[in-house]
This record gives C-alpha cells, sequence and structure tokens, in this order.
C-alpha cells in the first residue's frame, strides 16, 4: 500500500497530475525499519527484538502526521526511520499540491479562508524536517545519505508548490503557443506581488542543484528535480531586477552554499527578506539576475541533466532546456544591420 502511495504522490507533484489515492486512504502502520527488511537470516531479526514472543509494532502514519505538527518539538528527534520520514514528508508535500490545485481553481474564491493558512502550516511543518546535508553525511552511510537527499529534495519542491500560482503557470510558460505569452506575464504579476517569495523560490531552486551536484545518485527522481529547478531558477532570474554594470553591488549571495556556515545561512535570510543590490550567484553563474546568468543557469541544468544517462528521461528534459536556452540567446541578440 505505502509503496503505491509514493507512487501516486510522486506523480501528482512531478507531472502535475491529480492524485488517485487520498491521505484517508492510509491509515495503516508504517512499514518495519530498514534494519528489519536487511535481515539475512531469522536468527539475525530476532536478534533486533530480543524479547522472547514478542511482535514489533510500528506506527501508524495518521497519528504520526497529526504528531508532526507540534512545534514545539523537533519532528527528527523521535521519528530516527528515513523511509518513514520520506513518507511523512511525501504525504504532507501531497498536501501542499492538493491546497495549490484548489488555489489555482477558477472557483478558488468559494473556499472562504483556511487554504492559504493551512498551506502555509503545512510548509512550516515540512521545513522543520531540513538538515544540513553536509554535516549528516559526515557521520551517515551512502544509502542513507541517498535517502536523505531524496527527503530534501522533497522539501525543497514543497516550497515550490507552496509558492501561490508558480507551479500551474510554469507549465503553459515552457511549452510554445498561444497561452506561453499569459503564462509569462502571469509570472512577470506573481514575483511582484511578493518579491521575497520569488527570492526564496530562487534559493529552494539553487538549492536542488546543488543537492544533484554534490550529492548524485542516479535515481529517478533526479531529472524531474534538476528540470523543475533549473527552469524554475532561470525564470527567477528573469523576474528579479536585474544587476546593473554601473553601480557597484554591496556584497555577494551564494544561494547553492549546503554547508552550516552561519554568516552565509545570515546573508542568505537577509536577501530573501529584504532583497537589495547584491550580486546573487550559484556554482558556475556568478551574477544569477541578469540575461547571462539565465543562460548560465540553463547550461549547468542540461549539464547535469545529460549526466543522467540511466533515465531516457532526461534526454527528453535536455531538449526543452536547451529550446529554453536558444529562446534566451536569441531575445538578447541584436538585430543584424541589414534587417527590419
Amino acid at each position: 500500500m505505502f509503496s503505491a502511495q509514493e507512487y501516486d504522490a510522486t506523480v501528482a507533484f512531478l507531472h502535475n497530475n491529480r492524485p488517485c489515492l487520498t491521505t484517508a486512504d492510509l491509515n495503516l502502520p508504517l512499514p518495519s525499519p530498514d534494519q528489519d527488511w536487511a535481515a539475512e537470516s531469522a536468527q539475525t531479526w530476532a536478534s533486533l527484538h530480543p524479547r522472547a514472543n514478542q511482535t514489533p509494532t510500528t506506527r501508524r502514519l495518521r497519528p504520526l502526521l497529526r504528531s508532526s505538527f507540534n512545534i514545539t518539538r523537533d519532528p527528527t528527534e523521535k521519528l530516527k526511520d528515513e523511509r518513514h520520514l520520506l513518507l511523512v514528508i511525501m504525504t504532507l508535500t501531497r498536501m501542499v499540491w492538493s491546497c495549490t490545485e484548489i488555489q489555482s481553481s477558477a472557483i478558488s474564491d468559494l473556499v472562504v479562508g483556511g487554504v492559504n493558512e493551512g498551506q502555509a502550516e503545512v510548509l512550516m511543518v515540512i521545513n522543520k524536517f531540513y538538515q544540513c546535508p553536509v554535516s549528516f553525511a559526515k557521520t551517515r552511510t551512502e544509502p542513507e545519505v541517498a535517502c536523505m537527499v531524496h527527503r530534501l529534495y522533497l522539501i525543497h519542491l514543497a516550497n515550490l508548490y507552496g509558492a501561490g500560482n508558480l507551479m500551474p503557470l510554469l507549465y503553459p510558460y515552457v511549452r510554445t503557443g498561444p497561452y506561453s505569452e499569459s503564462a509569462r506575464a502571469g509570472l512577470e504579476s506573481w514575483a511582484k506581488a511578493d518579491a521575497a517569495r520569488a527570492r526564496c523560490v530562487a534559493h529552494h531552486c539553487a538549492q536542488m542543484l546543488a543537492l544533484a551536484r554534490i550529492y548524485a545518485n542516479n535515481s529517478p527522481w533526479e531529472p524531474f528535480v534538476i528540470f523543475h529547478a533549473g527552469v524554475v531558477l532561470s525564470c527567477i532570474a528573469e523576474l528579479l531586477p536585474h544587476t546593473s554594470s554601473a553601480a557597484c553591488p554591496t556584497g555577494f549571495v551564494r544561494l547553492d552554499a549546503l554547508g552550516g556556515d552561519e554568516s552565509q545561512h545570515s546573508q542568505i535570510s537577509t536577501w530573501i527578506r529584504d532583497g537589495g543590490h547584491v550580486n546573487v550567484g550559484l556554482y558556475g553563474v556568478p551574477s544569477l539576475c541578469c540575461s547571462r546568468g539565465r543562460r548560465q543557469v540553463l547550461d549547468q541544468t542540461t549539464e547535469l541533466l545529460k549526466r543522467r544517462r540511466v533515465w531516457c528521461i532526461a534526454r527528453n528534459f535536455t531538449r526543452v532546456v536547451l529550446s529554453l536556452r536558444n529562446s534566451v540567446t536569441a531575445e538578447q541578440e541584436p538585430s543584424s544591420p541589414g534587417g527590419p
């Protein structure tokens, strides 16, 4: 059942399709811990449960989700199994996607209050599960790090889907056709309505690209994550105020820093909150908020996708990203002397 839920939830927020299962269908015990499944013999399994005739019990998903909303408690303190963490965050992310679907509906005005506040509360809970990947990787095994990276991808994606109508506008924007220009105008309005939210989205996208670059594990998730992170970040680079070459920035903020450096964290938080005339960049992109930075983001996205040779979907995503990259280049090229 939980494998079906994982697949269903993944399809929902990666393909922008309505899920088939509801959270009401999932009031089941969580799977046994990974160490039980990895036991190579009955004796090994029994050594994990030394009390005779004792059948190990696991927590149920729904009460665990409710307990996660206790704002005074760190949700990772008593929830150590990475698979259980993934199921909880995946379900919460599904809830964020459902709220976004309601908000983008033509009849969303019939829902009086509640949706925005509820989504913000769910996002607050999801963000409580964040852990510094650099510190985590120093004391964990490779499979544990892979699960942790999957968990962080979910956290960052949840924040993208919780950023108003960003994601519903993204897909028409990427496709060429009559709706592309209206989607572009909608994204411009979205960025102007809340500039701090747009800066926060840029940070989450840069973090996902850094995770894909440093902690690559060739999972089927990665092409989807890389594509969404790169395309959204290139879009944000166009929507944020562009860096002026005439004025000297007052500082530098690196959005994809994964470490626990307090000064970097403070710089990023201050920029997200206040903006300001600072130079914003990431790996391979010295200055994000300019036309060249936008192209460099798409170049980096293409390179990361090309490394995922196992998954054919990565090649399809690469073609889309290159098409976007070429359109950005065409927009910046001056007209020829003999042209109109």
